[in-house]
């Protein structure tokens, strides 16, 4: 409760340095206790947010190389405003050329920091990348909820599915086109009423996925069974909104303060492993 009258009250005001990283300290051992990286996963990572610091420094430096024709610039352009006078075809060409060098830099800079992330989302295992993706970042995971933060789990649907892969097949053939259109009535309860389906549509697609879920091992449906549950409710509801994978990895596993996280995670992890040998 403390915590939560604390951040309220800082909400309202501009929060200090200090507060902001501690936050974004723990939102990111959150996400890193949830994705369990192997320790060629984390060195991998520690390598690509030096590379993503070096990028960052570049760019900060061609700003403030340029940041004296910038400001003289505008301050020409704010006298000509508060005169509310044309301004002249000089002035006018030079504001249009450090524009559009600024909008140059600033996309190769985000040009690449995308391939490092795209380099990142490689090395995470499918598991991870659905941990990922569904991370919700918090400053304390829900209670039970120690692993990622999620606070949605489809648990309900999750024991259905698992019932679905026990169903003989003989059974299951005889079944599933009853066990499609149940499922399908359920999910329209929740459907929102302005989006337009088709009914033979979505009950293929509901074949399709169940189909799938049976024909997979025992492991893989133990790995991907949330995206499983996920993926079937998601017909019909308007999509939550959300941070793109590649914005996560930029934004949490890509952030300068994960460095002294991760080398203090690969040290607990070498000497568990000095201990076993």
């Amino acid at each position: 409760m403390i915590i939560l009258l604390t951040l309220v009250l800082y909400s309202q005001v501009e929060i200090p340095l200090e507060m902001k990283q501690l936050q974004q300290e723990i939102k990111i051992i959150n996400l890193l206790n949830g994705l369990e990286l192997l320790s060629y996963q984390m060195t991998y990572i520690l390598e690509k947010v030096q590379g993503a610091e070096k990028i960052r420094n570049e760019f900060h430096q061609e700003i403030t190389k340029n940041a004296d024709d910038f400001t003289e610039t505008l301050s020409q352009l704010k006298e000509h405003s508060l005169t509310n006078k044309d301004i002249s075809a000089k002035l006018g060409q030079n504001i249009h050329n450090l524009n559009t060098q600024a909008q140059s830099s600033k996309a190769q800079y985000l040009e690449s920091l995308d391939h490092i992330s795209h380099d990142v989302e490689t090395i995470l295992d499918g598991h991870q990348l659905y941990q990922l993706e569904h991370y919700i970042p918090c400053l304390i995971p829900p209670p039970g909820e120690t692993k990622i933060g999620q606070s949605d789990i489809p648990t309900g649907v999750i024991k259905q599915l698992q019932k679905l892969r026990k169903i003989p097949d003989w059974l299951y053939d005889v079944k599933k086109n009853d066990i499609a259109e149940k499922t399908m009535e359920k999910l329209k309860r929740h459907r929102d009423r302005y989006s337009e389906f088709s009914e033979d549509e979505e009950k293929t697609r509901i074949l399709d996925l169940f189909d799938e879920i049976r024909s997979i091992p025992d492991i893989e449906f133990a790995l991907n069974k949330q995206r499983y549950a996920e993926e079937l409710k998601a017909w019909g509801r308007p999509a939550k909104p959300g941070i793109a994978l590649s914005s996560k990895i930029k934004m949490f596993l890509l952030d300068p303060l994960i460095v002294p996280i991760l080398n203090e995670m690969l040290k607990t992890t070498q000497a568990q492993a000095d201990i076993i040998d």
